[in-house]
C-alpha cells in the first residue's frame, strides 16, 4: 500500500475507485482491510481512502514516551484527506469513529458527511455525569494498560475480544487466531490515553459536545440491535445532545457488524454516501 508523510510520521493507506472522497477509519485492531467489502459496493461511484492508524500496516508506531491525542491520530488522516480531490465524507468504526469525529471538526467544512458506528468517545459521558458508562470504558483501558504493560497481550485480548466481539468470542477461536488478534492489539495501549488520563481528575483533551454542535455536515450515527451498556450510553447522549444527527440500527452483528455483517452495514453507509454526495 501507498503511504504518505504526515508530519514526523508517514501514513498507509489503501486508494480504489473514482468519484467523490471518502475516508475510512477502522476500528481498533481491524486496519484498513476491514473496509474491503464497502470498497468493492462503491468503488464505481466514490474513491475510498482508508486509513492505517499508528501502528497498524505500514504507518508509524506511535512514540512509547509520549501521551496519544485525539488530534494525533486525526493528523494521519489529514493527510490522507488532502490526497482526495474537494471535499471529503469521513466513515469511522468504534475508536475510528472517534478519531473521524476529530478529523470532521478540524476539516470543517471540508465535510460533506460524517458516518459513524459505534464510536467510543468515553470521555463524554464522564462531562455528562454518566459513571457507570464511562467506568466500563475504564475497566478495558485498564486491563490494558496493565496487560499490555505486563506483556500479557493474550490475556488483555481475551477480555478485548469478549467485550468487543461478544461474550464468548475468545472461547470460539482458534490457536492461530487469538495469536494474531494478541498481536494487533499492541496499538491499542497508547489509543486509550486519547480518552481517558492516567490520573481520574486529569483532563482528557479531546472534543466535548459543544464542539459536536458546530459540525454543520450531515452526521449518521449507526448502533447494533444489543450494544454494550457503555457504547448505548454513548448513543444516547448524542441523541439526546444532538437531535439534528441522523441515528440508525443495525440488527445483527453487534459492534462488529461492519466487519460481521457487512451485507447490513454497508447498504445504508452507501445511502448515506449517495445522499450527501
Amino acid at each position: 500500500m501507498p503511504t504518505a508523510p504526515a508530519g514526523s510520521f508517514r501514513v498507509d493507506y489503501i486508494d480504489a475507485g473514482s468519484g467523490p472522497g471518502v475516508l475510512l477509519v477502522p476500528s481498533t485492531a481491524s486496519g484498513n482491510r476491514q473496509w474491503r467489502a464497502l470498497i468493492e459496493a462503491g468503488s464505481d461511484r466514490f474513491r475510498f481512502l482508508a486509513m492505517n492508524m499508528f501502528g497498524y500496516g505500514e504507518t508509524s508506531p506511535w512514540p512509547a514516551d509520549q501521551r496519544q491525542t485525539l488530534a494525533d491520530q486525526a493528523a494521519l488522516g489529514l493527510a490522507v484527506a488532502r490526497l482526495a480531490d474537494g471535499p471529503v465524507t469521513i466513515v469511522g468504526h468504534s475508536f475510528g469513529g472517534s478519531v473521524a469525529t476529530q478529523m470532521a471538526l478540524e476539516l470543517g467544512n471540508r465535510v460533506r458527511g460524517l458516518a459513524l458506528f459505534e464510536p467510543n468517545p468515553f470521555h463524554l459521558l464522564r462531562a455528562a455525569g454518566d459513571r457507570a458508562g464511562y467506568d466500563e470504558g475504564r475497566r478495558i483501558r485498564d486491563i490494558v494498560k496493565r496487560g499490555g504493560g505486563a506483556g500479557d497481550w493474550m490475556g488483555v485480548a481475551e477480555a478485548f475480544a469478549d467485550y468487543w466481539v461478544g461474550d464468548g468470542a475468545w472461547a470460539a477461536m482458534s490457536e492461530g487466531r487469538r495469536q494474531a488478534f494478541a498481536a494487533a492489539l499492541a496499538p491499542n495501549f497508547h489509543e486509550w490515553d486519547t480518552l481517558y488520563a492516567d490520573e481520574p481528575d486529569d483532563d482528557v483533551v479531546a472534543f466535548d459536545l459543544a464542539q459536536l454542535r458546530t459540525l454543520s455536515c450531515p452526521v449518521l450515527v449507526l448502533r447494533s440491535g444489543s450494544p454494550r451498556p457503555g457504547i448505548a450510553a454513548i448513543d444516547a447522549l448524542l441523541r439526546r445532545s444532538l437531535p439534528e444527527w441522523q441515528f440508525g440500527e443495525v440488527a445483527a452483528g453487534g459492534h462488529m457488524a461492519p466487519l460481521a455483517r457487512p451485507d447490513l452495514v454497508n447498504p445504508v453507509l452507501l445511502e448515506f454516501l449517495e445522499r450527501v454526495n
